[in-house]
């Protein structure tokens, strides 16, 4: 363990494999508060959020329905690999709500609403 410090003075200990991410992910700026439009309707959210945190934090759970069209489709595993959060972003269908990072000005269309 070191002691060590970054841009923003002393930040605490950490052994050596960590100490380079630590010091990157501290001197990340402030997040801002941005606007995207959710199906038209502006949305408010922090810069640098996945498009999943900020549907999830409006209240919007169902992205979609599957083949059947009775079962609704939704975020499952958060990390980009079951395809369920598909979503259309700027125009461009099947886009993974949980990988992509929210910018401004940004529209996203939800096909179950």
């Amino acid at each position: 363990m070191i002691l060590f410090f970054c841009k923003e003075g002393i930040k605490g200990w950490l052994n050596n494999e960590s100490f380079h991410w630590y010091c990157e992910y501290m001197s990340k700026p402030a997040q801002q508060l941005i606007t995207i439009l959710v199906n038209g309707r502006p949305v408010q959210a922090l810069s640098g959020q996945s498009v999943h945190a900020v549907l999830t934090a409006v209240g919007i759970r169902t992205l979609g329905t599957g083949p059947r069209q009775d079962r609704a489709r939704g975020v499952f595993c958060g990390m980009g690999v079951c395809y369920e959060c598909l979503v259309t972003v700027n125009g461009r269908p099947y886009q993974r709500a949980c990988m992509l990072e929210v910018e401004e000005g940004m529209e996203i269309k939800i096909h179950a609403m």
